[in-house]
């Protein structure tokens, strides 16, 4: 057991940092729409998430511990809530920037008449 603590501390230490370097995006370039930005922020907490658990599970797997299936079904919930998350998002970004381009030609086309 002691001689699995080192590799287990590394793993940790690896698995900290790489979930706090994919904070910094998030904190270091808001943006000034509040929609936008609820999208561009769920994006890199739901990665941190999926670094935190995977790593986790690594670092449990180094000592020894039985927590492979369990966080196995964590990483597939978690990955496919990312999924529909970004997939809900994109279409819906998408149907907010059409609708605008539409209200902006009907703008122009109305004075006209």
């Amino acid at each position: 057991m002691m001689a699995q603590i080192l590799p287990a501390l590394i793993m940790f230490t690896i698995t900290a940092a790489v979930t706090s370097l994919l904070c910094m995006p998030m904190l270091g370039f808001p943006m000034k729409n509040k929609l936008v930005n609820f999208y561009w922020s769920g994006v890199w907490i739901f990665l941190m998430m999926i670094s935190a658990i995977a790593g986790a599970m690594n670092t449990l797997i180094i000592l020894d511990v039985p927590a492979e299936q369990v966080a196995n079904i964590y990483l597939s919930i978690l990955t496919v809530c990312f999924v529909i998350f970004v997939v809900f998002g994109w279409f819906r970004l998408s149907a907010k920037a059409i609708t605008h381009v539409i209200m902006r030609l009907i703008g122009k086309i109305k004075p006209a008449v």
